[in-house]
């Protein structure tokens, strides 16, 4: 499988996407990302590829797992595919509720709804910077970076 698959299904953006920046057929693009074997003229996928990451969330969803566009071509096996670490809806809701009846029984968080909470936070800025990408007056908004980068040193420590 290419791990553009992956990324595609993360970022919620379907293969007639890839089919239009492309130009190859979605019979094509489906093998392609199937089976991880690049159709001929692979520098015309490869460069549409790029374009669409350039144009929608793509290029978060990249910096959110530490690699760059190449990596969006690399084969990857069911083995080496990470499991995902995003939350549910169940889980949404499960942490919201339990948290707002923390808050409301005045009850502090232990670490373990802590860190849900974070999980959920960090799912729910990942999904509001996906939908401002795609808002032209939002798409270069330097504040989402800002925020995305508490986020980031909440999680790993820093303050």
């Amino acid at each position: 499988m290419l791990r553009l698959k992956e990324a595609l299904k993360g970022c919620g953006i379907r293969q007639q996407e890839v089919v239009r920046v492309t130009g190859f057929s979605k019979a094509q693009v489906s093998i392609t990302l199937s089976t991880g074997k690049l159709p001929a003229g692979e520098e015309k996928f490869k460069a549409g590829v790029i374009e669409l990451a350039a144009k929608t969330n793509l290029g978060y969803w990249l910096e959110e797992h530490g690699m760059g566009v190449e990596s969006l071509f690399e084969v990857i096996t069911a083995a080496e595919k990470p499991a995902s670490a995003s939350p549910t809806s169940a889980d949404l809701d499960t942490a919201l509720i339990n948290y707002a009846g923390l808050v409301a029984l005045g009850q502090t968080l232990n670490s373990d709804e802590a860190i849900s909470l974070i999980r959920v936070s960090r799912y729910l800025l990942f999904q509001v910077r996906c939908l401002m990408v795609r808002i032209p007056d939002y798409a270069d908004d330097s504040s989402i970076d800002e925020i995305g980068n508490k986020v980031k040193a909440l999680l790993t420590g820093g303050c």
